[in-house]
């Protein structure tokens, strides 16, 4: 327990001035607390927790974010891209926009990302330990399948690289619903198959992002149907490119042969 004698007047004096103009502003303040007794006690004199320990430990405005990156020092690239899979798993956006918690069971972060049940419990726990509690996991009535969720909507505010996995995922969302869009409108004889640039872009897509039908069924069951109406457009792409290649054979051959002609019997222009 700390007195109050124990932390310095100036600290004192920035505490209860802080202009903090976020959202959740008593948790974020208790974790920037927790991580400026933290660096305090990394200093080991025994001295008053100061306003440096603070500053050291990102005051309000970025401890939060600054302990969760140090949650993933020492991941490898696969690990991090694991990381990133999973929070975006644990994450959406509502109707306004907004940054939300969405919890989901072991296994369907293990279909959405591809990895096994102890490699993402593995990367969680570094959420989980030193005295942090960003995650939540709940055994519920199948401890072989919990329920895991972040702990407070203040992570996903605060911590700036979740916000930016947030707003990537969001935008292959809207890419997603895009193509179902137009592969509905293929179906009910309103539209045609993907030309490019759309097309293209679609299959950069697919290509980079790599979407799994338990991902898109997220926010729009039929994926292997949509999947297929991209292939079958570049399908029908690559049908038109050879038939045009094909036409300009023909037509260079036929001017080929008048050419010919036209010296074999003396055929001229006038």
């Amino acid at each position: 327990f700390l007195f109050r004698q124990d932390i310095s007047p100036r600290l004192v004096n920035r505490i209860l001035n802080e202009e903090y103009g976020g959202k959740d502003p008593l948790p974020v303040m208790q974790h920037a607390l927790m991580r400026t007794w933290d660096e305090w006690k990394n200093d080991g004199d025994g001295g008053v927790i100061t306003l440096e320990h603070y500053t050291k430990a990102g005051t309000m405005q970025d401890a939060l974010s600054l302990d969760a990156d140090a949650a993933m020092e020492g991941m490898d690239e696969k690990e991090l891209h694991l990381a990133k899979n999973i929070f975006q798993a644990l994450s959406d956006t509502d109707e306004s926009n907004r940054k939300v918690r969405r919890p989901a069971r072991l296994k369907e972060i293990e279909k959405i990302t591809g990895a096994g049940g102890k490699k993402i419990l593995g990367i969680l726990n570094r959420f989980r330990s030193h005295g942090r509690s960003f995650i939540i996991i709940s055994g519920d009535k199948d401890k072989n399948n919990p329920v895991i969720d972040i702990s407070h909507e203040s992570l996903l505010r605060q911590w700036q690289q979740l916000k930016e996995w947030i707003d990537e995922e969001t935008e292959d969302k809207k890419r997603y619903l895009k193509l179902v869009e137009a592969k509905e409108d293929f179906d009910k004889g309103e539209g045609a198959y993907l030309q490019d640039p759309q097309l293209q872009l679609a299959l950069d897509w697919l290509e980079t992002k790599q979407p799994v039908k338990e991902w898109a069924h997220r926010y729009h069951t039929g994926f292997p149907e949509v999947k297929n109406f991209i292939k079958t457009s570049e399908a029908k792409r690559k049908a038109y490119k050879r038939a045009k290649k094909i036409r300009f054979i023909i037509f260079t051959a036929s001017l080929v042969v008048l050419s010919l002609l036209a010296v074999v019997f003396g055929i001229t222009a006038y």
